[in-house]
This record gives structure tokens, sequence and C-alpha cells, in this order.
């Protein structure tokens, strides 16, 4: 198999959740020869399978490797994913101070990228919301152009977005934005991520009281 055809491979292992078999094929990648930006960016794909994994401790030590081979003056692209996996580990570890410095490193260094800034967007707006500054997290999420997304992309907006209104206690809006999301979900066969919308959607429902729908979706 190609070095091209092992990634696209193991893009569409990450779509579906199975984290432990892309991380194989990432991990295979690291043995052929690439520049120090390529073999960056395999341990950033690497870092983001183990660290949805569980695996955090290999993760830290993945991206620390990444950080040693680029620079942020000749490769802000790679950098800025590397600042956005610090920004993941950082938050898991109960870092939100860090967390929060470093997604705001990512998305700076990710301005003219706006494919990779989008998740970076998404993340620090996670973080927001989890700390009560919904305001924050709004304005974060309207820096995305909706009519750029891709479907998948979309979906994830919508998410974010009705996550955010959940918050608020804005079940109705709540409800409508994830139907929208989870339909994208469906329709693309992205089931890791319809799992994360039909809870959210779930307590749409729950908000309104209509615990029947929830059980459903539950």
């Amino acid at each position: 198999m190609s070095t091209s055809a092992a990634l696209g491979e193991a893009a569409q292992l990450e779509a579906v959740g199975r984290w432990d078999q892309a991380a194989d094929l990432y991990e295979k990648g690291l043995n052929g020869q690439q520049s120090p930006a390529g073999r960056a960016l395999l341990l950033v794909n690497l870092t983001r399978c183990l660290r949805e994994d569980d695996c955090y401790d290999e993760a830290e030590e993945r991206i620390g490797q990444a950080k040693e081979l680029v620079d942020e003056r000749t490769e802000p692209r790679v950098s800025g994913l590397i600042r956005l996996e610090e920004g993941h580990l950082s938050e898991y570890q109960g870092d939100h101070r860090g967390a929060r410095r470093k997604y705001a490193r990512a998305l700076t260094l990710l301005e003219n990228f706006k494919t990779e800034r989008f998740p970076a967007i998404l993340a620090s707006a996670a973080l927001e919301r989890s700390l009560g500054e919904l305001r924050k997290a709004e304005e974060l999420l309207q820096q995305i152009d909706r009519s750029e997304l891709t479907g998948e992309h979309e979906a994830d907006y919508l998410g974010a977005l009705g996550a955010v209104q959940l918050a608020r206690g804005d079940y109705r809006s709540a409800e409508e934005t994830l139907s929208q999301a989870l339909e994208l979900d469906e329709a693309q066969s992205t089931e890791y991520g319809a799992v994360d919308t039909r809870l959210l959607l779930a307590q749409a429902y729950l908000g309104r009281g209509d615990r029947d729908h929830a059980r459903r979706l539950i």
C-alpha cells in the first residue's frame, strides 16, 4: 500500500472511531522517509489517535517528538496543529489556563489555513462552553463560514452550536440544530460523530420534558 493510500485509509478509520487501527497505520508511516514537517504531521495524527484512545502518556511523548521537528516561523500549519494537540492534552490534565493559551496560539498559527483552523475553533469553543463562558464559545463559532464547510464539518459545527444552545437552556433551538447535525452524520455514515450528537439531542428532549424521544435516542 502506498503512503498516500495508507493515510487515506487511516483518515477513514478515524472517521468511524477506530483509533487504534488508524494509529497503527500512522506508526507504520513513520518507518518511511519524510521531511521533518512530514514526520511531524504524522506524529500529530498519531497523537490524536492515541489521545482519543485514552493513551495519554504515549500521546504526550509523541507530540513532544513532533514539537522538536518544526519551527513556528517556517511551518505555521504543522506547528498550529501541534499546539492544538497540546491544548487537548492540557485540557485532559485539568490545566484549563494552559489549554486556553495553546488553543489561542493554534488559532493564530492557523489563521491562513481554514481547514486546519476549523477543529481548533471547535476545541476552543468546547473548552469555553465547559467553563461556562458561553458568549466566548458563541463568538468563536461565529468565526466559521458555514458556506465553506463540507458535510462532515457542517455536522461538527452544528453539533458544537447545539451544545452551546443546550448549555444556555434554549432546548427548542438546540433540538432543531442537533437534529440537523444528526441528519448529516447519518447521511454520511459518520457513526462516531452521530453517537455524541444523539446524546446531546437526548438532553435537549429531556429539557423539553420529552422523555420518550430521549429514551429512544439513548
